[in-house]
């Protein structure tokens, strides 16, 4: 969203105070003048917020995206938090400039050929490559720890049945994991050590979670439940997997072994949260849910060996809730996140994702893609 249309809408909610505060001035029943006042209160309260964004958000214009964050280098890096999160960490009033070119790869699906297929450019933007080209929608690309090879969901053999498919990472050598069977399978996430693929299929009739070898053996069942259980991440010691189950009725996040042992819930909002994602340092659980109205996305703290309940008492929002935002994936080792995002837009109806870039606690966004559509699910690699 421009900032134009914050300030205007900042502008009609303050004429809707004044018009309030007016009939609580001059109102002649006590009682309707006392609402009158608070509603015109609040509605100042909502105009100085909706200004203050505003007057700080600043998306993106020029063609020549930067990254948000610095390359590595031999100086070492600041250490990550230890304890849970309390409070959101405020953006400085004038952040370091960040260093051109966030380094590595992403890979992400977009329509921009005309329907949905695999693409990779640089971490800056620059170098976009279109890997896939089928009949069939090709979606959700995820890199294989050594950046090798590219796992993805295919619907190229049967538009009603999306199966899983491997690439090399320049787009060779595309082929199926595992032999085609008449239902979905989407969301591969590689394992930290790239032994194991996880996944989710509504082969079972409820979606659940499973994992394969990347030779297509070894196909193993992880959860077993009459609700559906999906969108599964791997900890980065590969121990655990967080995933979405609706087995309380709701999305919520849950945790559970690499053998699919000993599933503890996460979190406990009326609102829908899915697609975690959890931080190379083992140390936060990135996710999206509609918590504020729109999907955007939120940061808490990812769960210790002996977690027996909810831990997201601390969770941070860390996108602009008026617009949506959404399939997070950490990068650069957990010093950025990647993300999609329509706000941008410039027609509500016809939204543009786009893909965006920005620091842990949610400063600094950078716009990475420039063309009209859809370009979605990002996933980086350093190698």
């Amino acid at each position: 969203m421009q900032p134009t249309l914050l300030y205007i809408a900042a502008a009609g909610l303050f004429v809707l105070g004044l018009a309030a505060i007016g009939g609580a001035t001059f109102g002649r029943q006590r009682q309707r003048r006392i609402v009158l006042a608070v509603v015109g209160l609040a509605l100042w309260g909502l105009t100085l917020w909706l200004y203050s964004r505003a007057a700080s958000f600043a998306p993106t214009t020029a063609p020549t995206p930067t990254a948000v964050v610095p390359a590595p280098t031999d100086t070492p890096a600041p250490e990550q938090p230890t304890a849970a999160p309390t409070e959101p960490t405020p953006a400085p009033a004038e952040p370091t400039p960040a260093v051109p070119g966030l380094p590595g790869r992403i890979a992400f699906h977009s329509d921009a050929s005309g329907d949905l297929e695999i693409w990779t450019m640089n971490g800056d933007g620059t170098d976009l490559r279109q890997l896939t080209n089928t009949p069939g929608r090709d979606i959700e690309p995820d890199w294989s720890p050594d950046g090798a090879t590219i796992a993805f969901s295919s619907a190229r053999d049967a538009e009603t049945d999306v199966q899983l498919y491997l690439m090399d990472a320049d787009g060779g050598n595309q082929r199926r994991l595992m032999p085609f069977v008449a239902a979905d399978y989407l969301g591969p996430r590689w394992s930290p050590d790239g032994q194991w693929i996880a996944f989710f299929t509504n082969v079972d009739s409820t979606l659940e979670v499973y994992k394969v070898r990347p030779d297509g053996s070894e196909l193993t069942r992880l959860t077993a439940n009459a609700s559906n259980n999906f969108m599964p991440d791997w900890s980065p010691d590969g121990r655990r997997i967080v995933f979405v189950s609706e087995r309380d009725r709701n999305r919520e996040l849950y945790v559970m072994n690499a053998d699919g042992s000993n599933p503890v819930r996460l979190t406990n909002d009326l609102a829908e949260d899915i697609r975690p994602r959890w931080s190379p340092d083992g140390q936060f659980i990135v996710f999206q849910s509609n918590r504020d109205g729109e999907s955007n996305l939120y940061l808490m703290p990812a769960p210790g060996p002996d977690v027996t309940g909810p831990v997201d008492q601390t969770v941070r929002l860390l996108t602009f809730p008026v617009v949506k935002n959404e399939s997070p994936a950490w990068a650069l080792g957990g010093q950025a996140i990647l993300f999609s995002s329509d706000r941008d837009s410039e027609n509500p109806n016809l939204p543009n994702w786009e893909l965006y870039v920005m620091n842990p606690d949610g400063s600094d966004v950078r716009r990475l893609t420039f063309r009209k559509g859809m370009d979605r699910f990002p996933a980086w690699t350093g190698r």
